[in-house]
């Protein structure tokens, strides 16, 4: 089954590229492009199927974006209190953690 849904996600892959490579320099399109509001849905569609084939590879273009949120929320619930340098705080003063 594995097999078959790589071969699948390679077939897929490679149409949505030739597609997006415009071989049939605009003869061959699904929704013509001078369509109002709509002319390039199929090649957004297009390159939705070519990054979800990349990404089922290894080839994650979407990934940078999505871990630096991810590593944003893990740091944030995990931290559970901060206490400023010593430096910060005025002669005399104290944190409110009790350290001097």
């Amino acid at each position: 089954m594995s097999i078959l849904k790589s071969l699948f996600m390679a077939v897929v892959g490679l149409l949505s590229a030739v597609y997006l490579a415009n071989i049939g320099v605009g003869i061959i399109e699904f929704i013509p492009d001078n369509l109002p509001a709509v002319g390039n849905i199929d090649e957004a569609l297009a390159t939705l199927l070519l990054l979800n084939s990349l990404a089922y590879f290894g080839i994650n273009i979407r990934s940078n974006q999505q871990q630096g949120n991810n590593a944003n929320k893990a740091v944030d619930s995990t931290a559970t209190r901060v206490t400023p340098p010593a430096s910060s705080l005025r002669s005399g003063q104290e944190s409110r953690h009790g350290q001097p």
